[in-house]
Parts: C-alpha cells; structure tokens; sequence
C-alpha cells in the first residue's frame, strides 16, 4: 500500500543518516516495490549504494533517473560523484 511506501521509505532514510547503508539499501528497494517511481526512494538508494562503495549499482540508479529527468542538477551531480570514485578505486 501506499502507507506501507512511506513507511519504509522513511526508515531508508533514517538507516541512511545514521550510514546503515546496506539496511537503507534494502528498505529503499522495498519501497519501491510499492511505489516505483517515487524519485525519492530512488535517490535514497543511490546514495545508499555510494556509501556502501556500489558504484555500479548507484551508477544504474542514476541512469534511471536521469531518464526521467535529463537536466536534474542533483541528479548529475551524485552521478558525476560516482565516476570520480570509480576512477579513485581504479
């Protein structure tokens, strides 16, 4: 249901302020099982997977976001974050 999105949006997003990064991870996804394209929970979950060190997945996060909405500043910028830290790890 749309409450249950909420909810477990909300606790992404609290497990991600407190860098439970893999919790925020998962509850972001679960989220998105109830509302798919809530951008939202879909930046939450990219940066979630940054700060687990998933580049990849946080790179195809973004891509999906980015085709919804091509010229988002925020969105190019966490993307733009994530290859400079591909490039660090490389």
């Amino acid at each position: 249901s749309q409450a249950d999105a909420y909810v477990l949006g909300y606790l992404g997003y609290c497990a991600l302020k407190e860098k439970r990064f893999a919790d925020a991870v998962g509850l972001y996804q679960m989220a998105k099982i109830y509302q798919p394209n809530n951008r939202d929970w879909k930046v939450g979950e990219a940066q979630a997977h940054i700060g687990i060190g998933n580049h990849v997945s946080a790179n195809a996060v973004l891509e999906d976001l980015l085709l919804l909405d091509a010229l988002n500043i925020d969105y190019l910028l966490l993307q733009s974050n994530v290859y400079v830290k591909q490039q660090a790890y490389s």
